[in-house]
């Protein structure tokens, strides 16, 4: 991470919140991933889902369909599934949107103030340029619909991932940025070379 720019000293407890900022972003972007792979299984499943009717509807619900204490709470038409489920679908879509406004909680609202406190700066005096552009996208996602605008999406400095005027749609290549930006990445030979693909890397 770049260090929140040259005014301020880190120390032991700034150092040990940083990293547990990172280490919470590391459970989100692994939340997110295992989101879209099952998103993806799903595509797969609903491809050879019959339709018996040309209305013919999947329930999401709790207990058995047939048994008086079954309920759904959610429908979708079975010909729908495959545009909503596709990688550059509503479903992949809003599931990045969420990303963005959970790592823009995460900095915010659990650990700006302390890590300001532990550099002993006010938290407003306390910036990150890639921080700053979560939130900008962020803004976009909560106030006009997930819809890049200028004001927000279109002032990004480091990630530049949205056109104004086009949905914010987060990537799998987009949370690797972020991370990277972190400096958490690894190259797969080092965590486990030609294990990878066997364990779920994609």
């Amino acid at each position: 991470m770049r260090r929140y720019g040259a005014r301020v000293q880190e120390n032991a407890e700034s150092v040990r919140l940083t990293l547990e900022f990172i280490d919470a972003l590391n459970d989100v972007a692994g939340i997110h991933a295992m989101a879209v792979m099952g998103v993806a299984a799903m595509l797969s499943v609903a491809e050879d889902l019959p339709a018996p009717q040309p209305d013919s509807t999947l329930f999401v619900g709790h207990g058995d369909p047939n048994a008086e204490d079954g309920f759904a709470y959610q429908q979708w038409p079975i010909r729908s599934l495959p545009e909503r489920l596709a990688p550059e679908g509503p479903v992949v879509r809003a599931l990045g949107q969420q990303w963005l406004v959970m790592v823009a909680a995460l900095w915010n609202d659990h650990y700006r103030a302390p890590i300001a406190a532990a550099l002993g700066v006010e938290k407003n005096d306390l910036a990150d340029v890639a921080m700053a552009d979560v939130n900008r996208m962020r803004n976009d996602v909560v106030h006009h619909r997930g819809i890049a605008t200028q004001r927000n999406t279109g002032r990004c400095e480091v990630f530049r991932w949205f056109d104004v005027g086009e949905p914010a749609h987060v990537m799998l290549a987009h949370v690797a940025e972020l991370m990277g930006y972190l400096g958490n990445v690894q190259p797969t030979r080092d965590v486990g070379g030609g294990e990878w693909e066997a364990r779920g890397g994609f």
